[in-house]
């Protein structure tokens, strides 16, 4: 089974930022594409297309301008493999965004370098495609001049999904989870947002398959990283998801509280225990199944909605919601 990920990203890009895309092909692989485009849909513009393609051993850069595609780059590799992706295995890709062009590792080895042949700015969504089996993560951060979010904990593929953004949490900034769960119907899934480098969950929501809620806490109500306790008043809500079928839930950051909406449809506000003040060190996206459950993460996308109670954002939760 194939799968892929479209998703809008936390702002304008940078130099000194990192994509890290981390995923699995499907035995008998013959191509993965990885693009950092202008939009979502139809892009006229594509800074970076990365094309590993299995039959010829080769991984081609290129770029999108005004329509149409330029000269590919399949050469000056830092390391003698033209492609060290293989069919059937994990892969991590990581894409440094440097002053003058890209710098691009795989498997944590130095592969290759891209002048930029479009202006940075231009890159506003991100797509993986081709013969992928999973997608774990597709962390997006600021490597300089100081990094962003300092690192929590390491993801794989059996722990869960990584959707790490390069600035700080706001009021009126939204995302948009779209996923479908599978497998084990007494599954539960997780989402949390992390304390900054800590494992420590500010935001916790759990989805509980065998159980039919959703329950909502936090770890503790101190500005300590290092307070695990969990607070006593979680809050129990219905349940909007079924196994085998998307969702789209999206999570406003308002003035005063999380508000969760879920297909088009408000679904609880959570009101902050820290004061607003927690935002500066609020960090994540993390997603972790378990008990059998599975879950496949098709996209994540961010919006500034421009108010401080994101009115109106349980729209982009719809189900026939185009986000771009």
């Amino acid at each position: 089974m194939l799968t892929s990920f479209l998703g809008n990203l936390y702002g304008p890009v940078d130099v000194g930022q990192i994509f890290v895309i981390a995923g699995k092909t499907v035995d008998g692989a013959s191509i993965l594409e990885v693009d950092l485009a202008a939009t979502k849909y139809d892009p006229t513009d594509v800074p970076l297309h990365i094309s590993v393609q299995f039959h010829s051993e080769t991984i081609e850069r290129n770029s999108l301008i005004d329509g149409a595609w330029g000269e590919g780059e399949t050469v000056e590799n830092a390391i003698a493999s033209t492609n060290p992706i293989v069919p059937g295995w994990d892969f991590r890709l990581c894409i440094f965004t440097g002053d003058e062009k890209f710098h691009i590792a795989i498997n944590d080895q130095p592969f290759c370098t891209y002048n930029h042949r479009l202006p940075l700015e231009l890159i506003n969504a991100i797509s993986i495609t081709g013969d992928v089996q999973k997608i774990f993560q597709v962390d997006h951060r600021r490597a300089y001049p100081s990094p962003w979010p300092l690192l929590q904990e390491e993801i794989t593929r059996n722990s869960g999904h990584s959707f790490d953004t390069p600035k700080k949490f706001y009021v009126g900034h939204v995302f948009v989870i779209s996923a479908i769960p599978s497998g084990n119907p007494n599954g539960t899934f997780v989402l949390k947002l992390h304390h900054g480098s800590s494992v420590r969950q500010m935001f916790h929501l759990s989805a509980r398959f065998n159980q039919r809620n959703v329950i909502v806490n936090s770890q503790s109500d101190s500005l300590d990283k290092n307070d695990f306790r969990w607070r006593k008043d979680e809050e129990k809500y219905g349940f909007p998801f079924q196994l085998d079928q998307m969702f789209k839930l999206g999570v406003a950051i308002t003035e005063n509280a999380f508000v969760v909406a879920v297909d088009g449809n408000i679904f609880f506000t959570y009101h902050y225990r820290f004061g607003t003040q927690f935002l500066d060190v609020l960090a994540g996206i993390k997603l972790s199944p378990f008990n059998g459950l599975q879950l496949e993460v098709q996209g994540v996308d961010h919006f500034n909605t421009g108010t401080t109670n994101c009115e109106g954002f349980e729209a982009y939760t719809h189900p026939d919601a185009l986000l771009d």
